[in-house]
């Protein structure tokens, strides 16, 4: 995305009158291209299925299937400082797992306890654990 704010204010209008055509180059190529993206993380199609086997289809973390692309589909869940291959997660999962390793991750919790106490509730929602 441009950083200049009027060329991603355009872009982000040009990306909402061509949904549909984006959805559809999406589409297109992802199933020409359908693996591409498990290179980076140094894994060949047979290890990829492997681990996708291994976990038997499922999240290992909300334990639902992984099916399709996208959201849907099989996530590379990896350690940002050495690279490593974690697991195959959903595609919720592993945003929540990126949110959770961020570095501002302390401070938001201590936002949102702040704002809990002041509307008197304990925050049930709030991380138990400090322990990522």
């Amino acid at each position: 995305m441009p950083t200049d704010p009027k060329k991603r204010n355009a872009t982000h209008k040009w990306r909402e009158r061509n949904r549909a055509h984006l959805r559809e180059y999406d589409r297109k190529y992802n199933a020409r291209f359908p693996l591409r993206h498990i290179k980076k993380y140094g894994l060949t199609e047979e290890a990829f299925w492997a681990l996708f086997e291994a976990q038997g289809g499922l999240c290992p973390i909300c334990e639902t299937p992984m099916s399709g692309r996208g959201i849907h589909g099989p996530n590379v869940d990896h350690c940002h400082v050495t690279g490593k291959v974690r697991a195959l997660l959903c595609g919720r999962c592993n945003i929540i797992c990126g949110y959770l390793e961020h570095p501002r991750r302390r401070a938001a919790e201590a936002y949102l306890k702040k704002h809990a106490q002041a509307a008197g509730s304990s925050g049930p929602w709030l991380p138990t654990s400090t322990a990522f």
